[in-house]
């Protein structure tokens, strides 16, 4: 009965050095696939990192932008009391000269 189990494997194409080949050769892939998912893994992280970079700098260049509007508004302010005042002093000469 052993002989005949032998025999139908060896016939049907597993034989125990079939078998072999066939298990360093998926071995063999599955070496290839691992590492080409570790590299892939890290070109995630790296890509995740860069993104997380991005999101950082964005986020200081906003708050840089807000600090720049408002200081902008204040100053478009001061510059227009100014013109305001100065346009009134003048207003107030002329009336004077006028009299």
């Amino acid at each position: 009965m052993y002989t005949n189990w032998i025999g139908d494997r060896i016939t049907n194409g597993f034989s125990a050095k079939a078998q072999q080949k066939s298990l360093a050769k998926l071995q063999k892939e599955f070496a290839v696939k691992l590492h080409e998912m570790q590299e892939k893994n890290k070109a995630i992280e790296l890509a995740n990192d860069t993104v997380l970079s991005l999101e950082i700098e964005n986020n200081v260049l906003a708050d840089r932008i807000a600090a720049l509007e408002s200081e902008n508004e204040l100053l478009i302010t001061r510059w227009i009391a100014k013109v305001s005042a100065d346009a009134q002093k003048l207003n107030e000469a002329n009336e004077t000269l006028a009299k």
